[in-house]
Order: structure tokens, then sequence, then C-alpha cells
């Protein structure tokens, strides 16, 4: 009978951690690649790569680098996904009609030159979306609606 208790305890453990296991695996912080990122990463693309006084001043106002197209990319990362949530909530405070904050657990994020930049469609307000920008330590560099 004592061997079989491990058995069990093994048995139970198993079944107990798995659906945890699972459930880490199939969640991301990351939105996947729809229509809705390709226009983001088309938009900072020409933001980072113009040469344009409206181009300038929006990297400025977004503290982003001036990099060649080709260094914007979509991150599907969860680990560094999931490092931007914190951050990104703490700067994107929006409340819907009855006054509650709606907190973000998936980003679309974007990979700029060295820096990140996050949106939860979301914290969006009709027209208006809600972008933080954060270095690769994760620390929030700006906060804007655009």
């Amino acid at each position: 009978m004592n061997q079989l208790i491990p058995r069990y305890l093994v048995t139970y453990l198993v079944l107990a951690i798995a659906p945890v296991k699972l459930l880490g695996q199939t969640s991301s912080a990351c939105r996947a690649a729809d229509s809705t990122s390709t226009i983001m990463v088309q938009w900072l693309k020409a933001v980072v790569a113009g040469t344009d006084s409206g181009s300038a001043r929006m990297r400025t106002q977004l503290k982003l680098p001036q990099v060649p197209a080709s260094q914007v990319t979509l991150v599907t990362d969860t680990r560094v996904c999931s490092k931007l949530v914190a951050p990104y909530n703490a700067r994107t405070v929006m409340q819907d009609a009855s006054g509650s904050v709606t907190p973000s657990g998936k980003l679309y994020v974007i990979k700029v030159g060295t820096v990140y930049v996050a949106n939860d469609p979301v914290k969006n307000q009709a027209s208006y979306f809600a972008y933080v920008t954060l270095d690769n330590k994760f620390k929030v560099l700006a906060a804007s609606l655009g």
C-alpha cells in the first residue's frame, strides 16, 4: 500500500499542474498579426523612416528613433509582451461609461529599432489610439494618443 501512495500523489500533481501549464501555453499577452497590426506597422514605418516635419514631430512625441523601415516589426514573443502589460496599464487609464477601468491583458507590440510601441485596442477611444513607447528595459519613454 505504501507504494501506491506516491503513485496517487504523482497522478494528483500531474492532473493539478497540467491545466495551469496548458493555460500558460495557449494564452499570450501578444495580439496576433491581423489587419490592425498591419496598419500599425505600416504607420510606424512611415513615421520612423519619414523625413518630413510631421514624421519628425511624431517621432519626438512618441520618443521613437529615426530608423529604416526594415527595423519595424510586430512582436509575438509572449515574454516581451507580458513585461509590457503592467507599464502600459499604468500609463493608459481609460474608463467606460460606468466609470470602470478596463485593464489591458493583450497588446499589439511593435519593435522600432531598440524600443517598443504598445497598444491595446480595448483602450482605444473612437478614432484615438493609446500608444506607449518603452525602452528595452521596459521603462516608459512616452505615452500618447494618436
